[in-house]
């Protein structure tokens, strides 16, 4: 069984944010986002959650603690083991809020956290689905926008299907 337990600094550095933990629940129609596949040079849409590529994603048949207890030491976070919580189906851990990606009616902000490991397995940029500079921490917008412009053309705020094939037309 997969756990998730490990914690990627750079990703909440990134966006200039804390992960913290979840609260889990039905997906419903959203569920098709997950099994979707990604193509590097199509920029995607800004309200579809990533899943697997997200920091807050619990994979199928993993678990998560979601006592919002802080530890010393990640040997100390496991040694709780008992009270996390299962996901069969997998599913977002997110506590800071309802993502609006997971839900737009409900949701309170997009929570979206990249997942970099997940992305760089894939073949897909770090700033994959951020769809501009706001969620980004200053020092990165030019690093943003440079990369995404040189992956999909456009400016920032380019339309998803405004998206380039990457050479250029």
């Amino acid at each position: 069984m997969q756990t998730c337990t490990h914690i990627h600094w750079s990703r909440r550095e990134r966006l200039g944010r804390t992960c913290v933990l979840p609260d889990s629940g039905s997906f419903g129609d959203r569920d098709r986002a997950y099994a979707m596949t990604w193509e590097k040079h199509t920029k995607p849409p800004a309200d579809v959650c990533p899943g697997k590529y997200c920091f807050h994603w619990v994979p199928p048949g993993g678990a998560a603690n979601m006592s919002g207890r802080c530890y010393r030491s990640l040997h100390e976070a496991i040694e709780h083991r008992d009270g996390w919580v299962e996901f069969p189906q997998g599913g977002c851990k997110c506590s800071f809020g309802v993502c609006t990606r997971l839900d737009p009616a409900a949701g309170d902000r997009d929570w979206y956290e990249p997942c970099e490991p997940a992305l760089e397995r894939d073949g897909l940029p770090w700033f994959y689905f951020i769809p501009s500079t706001d969620p980004l921490v200053p020092e990165l917008h030019e690093e943003y926008l440079r990369d995404s412009q040189a992956l999909w053309g456009g400016g920032q705020d380019a339309a998803p299907d405004a998206a380039t094939d990457g050479n250029g037309a």
